[in-house]
């Protein structure tokens, strides 16, 4: 299992552009897993959707790390995009309840 974390790890450093191991990508793994989860209910780490959000989510934060003082914040169309991804992937595990 830990081939399947490094490969995670390995994607997402390219994903961001990471020319060497940050050492905060982790910790944006680990915390875009738990964004899903809380949004989705159980998740699939080797699903491509899952994983393509994965690494959309930590690339954001990565991207944004700087900005955040300054007020940087989500694109509409990455928003829109994790948004869309989410609940396709709600429907599929039939875990929307009251519109959401």
């Amino acid at each position: 299992m830990a081939d399947t974390k490094d490969a995670l790890l390995t994607e997402v450093m390219d994903f961001c552009g990471a020319s060497e191991e940050d050492p905060v990508i982790a910790p944006l793994i680990s915390a875009a897993k738990s964004y899903l989860t809380g949004a989705i209910g159980s998740i699939d780490s080797n699903e491509h959707r899952t994983r393509y959000l994965i690494k959309i989510l930590v690339k954001e934060a990565y991207d944004v790390r700087e900005l955040e003082s300054g007020g940087g914040k989500k694109s509409n169309s990455v928003a829109k995009l994790v948004d869309n991804f989410i609940f396709q992937l709600r429907t599929e595990k039939g875990n929307i309840q009251n519109g959401v």
